[in-house]
């Protein structure tokens, strides 16, 4: 039986790496997005500011193929008004 090359060996390798590398990224942005989302969930209003940064974060986390129900959590989120309406807008 033929042996893969020292080539095809390395190309495995690296392909397995960078699989490894994608699947952390996800659950590093996965951890990022969803920490921010308890954080605005729990005081009841949105900032743009942070707005803007779920979704950047949000469309990284989904160009690397993660998913996970988080979509429903940014639904929900961005739902939100963006100022805290129980303190008179302040």
């Amino acid at each position: 039986p033929k042996h893969p090359s020292k080539r095809q060996r390395k190309n495995k390798e690296n392909k397995k790496s960078n699989t490894a590398i994608k699947d952390s990224m996800v659950l590093l942005l996965r951890s990022q997005i969803t920490g921010k989302i308890e954080k605005y969930m729990e005081l009841g209003y949105l900032p743009d500011y942070a707005r803007s940064c779920i979704e950047d974060l949000f469309t990284q986390y989904k160009s690397l193929g993660g998913n996970h129900g988080v979509d429903l959590l940014v639904n929900q989120c961005f739902n939100l008004p963006p100022v805290n309406i129980n303190k008179g807008g302040k």
